[in-house]
């Protein structure tokens, strides 16, 4: 298939073989994003030897974050005349959150949103000329909050919620280039991962508190407020602990001649609510679910 500008791109399937390494859930780092990419220096018709770049990138904030984009994309470009592009690209980009709408403040609304939306989106624009030309693919971790709302979970939601959208409509926007955008959308793995910790729900419930207006901590009360923080702490020990299905899926996601839009990694009871919350009506799942 040739690309909307009538320039062929070489074929990239079958992929070369992928192997994806299964870390400790000790050695993942809560505000760390890696970003590892592959540049192929032949056709893929031929036997392929990878040159790999595997930067990592520790981004803290929106100075740092565009830093980390450069440190990666230099590289590539140095070398983007000698490689038809770029096979594949994993966001995997992410920090957790928890809080009630009163208690967030804008300043947190924006921290998540930089690490889970916006760090994707740069990382995923200063890579997509080279997938392009590879017809490659762009594997987004999203969420399965990424499609059904939480209480007390609004300022990660936003970020997931953006971050499906960014992913549909660059999925339909690279149809014509034969480019696939994949979205993986795990369920609950705080277990695994440890994106989430006691001492960080404490830290961040003293923060909020001391943070909140005298009628919102009137109005709420401490002791509801203590409530959801040990809600929180104990949310930490929750989940599954064995990272296998994201990792098959995302190597699903890179490989398959034929990768599916969307992969829910969950359990049957995560996946039955996603189904109901996307399909019945608002009312109804929300009477189930949280009411």
């Amino acid at each position: 298939m040739e690309s909307p500008h009538g320039s062929p791109g070489p074929s990239t399937y079958p992929p070369p073989p992928l192997t994806l390494s299964k870390q400790p859930a000790k050695t993942v780092k809560p505000l760390a994003w890696r970003c590892q990419a592959k540049a192929w220096p032949k056709p893929l018709s031929q036997p392929v030897t990878s040159t790999a770049f595997s930067p990592t990138c520790r981004s803290r904030g929106r100075k740092e974050g565009r830093k980390g984009v450069a440190e990666i994309q230099d590289p590539l470009e140095e070398r983007s005349q000698q490689t038809p592009g770029l096979w594949g690209l994993v966001n995997n980009a992410g920090v957790a959150s928890f809080g009630d709408v009163e208690f967030t403040g804008l300043e947190r609304y924006q921290q998540v949103a930089e690490v889970n939306l916006w760090g994707s989106v740069r990382v995923t624009k200063a890579f997509l000329p080279l997938i392009r030309r590879a017809r490659g693919r762009v594997v987004n971790m999203t969420s399965m909050l990424g499609r059904m709302a939480s209480p007390l979970r609004s300022s990660y939601c936003i970020s997931k919620f953006g971050l499906e959208a960014f992913t549909d409509c660059l999925r339909q926007e690279m149809y014509p280039w034969g480019v696939s955008v994949v979205a993986i959308e795990p369920s609950n793995f705080i277990a695994a991962t440890g994106i989430l910790t006691a001492e960080g729900v404490e830290a961040a419930a003293r923060q909020m508190w001391d943070g909140a207006g005298e009628s919102v901590r009137a109005d709420y009360g401490e002791a509801y407020f203590q409530q959801q923080v040990d809600r929180m702490k104990a949310f930490v020990h929750s989940g599954l602990s064995d990272i296998s299905p994201v990792l098959e899926d995302v190597t699903d996601a890179l490989s398959a001649r034929f990768p599916y839009a969307r992969y829910n990694p969950m359990e049957i009871r995560w996946w039955v609510r996603l189904q109901a919350v996307t399909h019945l009506p608002t009312m109804l799942t929300d009477w189930l679910y949280i009411k």
